[in-house]
């Protein structure tokens, strides 16, 4: 916004006022349609025609470079009014451009400087952006805190894969009886280890094993030969 406003009141410097009437007439067709756009909650399109408004001020110059420059801040400062800016901040924008309207049909151009000049300092002021902290972080306390497991949560997704293939029988046999390098041979869950069962899906094995360590009830479809499927 700081370029712009340098920019901008380079614009009014070579324009001849006051404005005739065809150019005021363009300028109020811009300002009439961004407040149709704002009363139907249009944002995006009040935001583009804002912009339009100060583009089409640097159009009566004629001076292609000046133009080409604004009209590329103006794409990145209405980039940051979409994100930041609120309806009622675009509603008081509309409000100004009305105003510099008034004052284009004018001969003063320092009066007119300073109303721009006023209208972009308080459009950049009314962006919702959170002030940054003064102080520098502390990378010492962040790396620490991403060190410590027990600040750690792991949440399995759906694209979720084991980087080692798991068979369920060795899965089912350390929940029973504990690992094999464990000398004192305790089982991670109170179960009994089948001697014989159907080959299971680690991942399914998985959440079962999850539901019982987080004490959670788990909904299992049970296909019965006699009945068929039930909850």
């Amino acid at each position: 916004f700081t370029t712009r406003k340098i920019l901008e009141l380079g614009v009014i410097d070579l324009l001849e006022l006051p404005l005739n009437t065809s150019q005021i007439n363009t300028l109020n067709k811009i300002c009439d349609a961004e407040m149709v756009a704002l009363r139907k909650a249009e944002y995006g399109l009040a935001n583009k025609l804002s912009g339009d408004f100060h583009i089409q001020l640097a159009k009566f110059t004629e001076n292609v470079t000046l133009i080409t420059l604004i009209e590329q801040l103006i794409a990145r400062t209405s980039l940051a009014i979409a994100m930041y800016s609120s309806p009622t901040t675009m509603q008081c924008d509309n409000h100004c451009h009305f105003d510099l309207i008034k004052r284009l049909q004018q001969t003063d151009k320092a009066l007119t400087k300073t109303d721009m000049a006023q209208h972009l300092d308080e459009l950049a002021q009314h962006l919702l952006i959170e002030p940054q902290p003064n102080h520098s972080p502390n990378f010492n306390e962040l790396f620490t805190k991403l060190n410590d497991n027990k600040l750690k949560e792991y949440s399995p997704s759906e694209r979720f894969e084991p980087i080692y293939a798991h068979d369920s029988f060795d899965a089912f046999t350390i929940l029973s009886r504990g690992t094999s390098l464990d000398e004192r041979n305790i089982s991670l869950s109170f179960c009994e280890k089948p001697l014989e069962i159907s080959k299971l899906n680690p991942a399914t094995l998985a959440q079962i094993s999850r539901a019982i360590y987080q004490q959670k009830p788990l909904l299992i479809n049970y296909f019965s030969m006699d009945s068929g499927l039930s909850e």
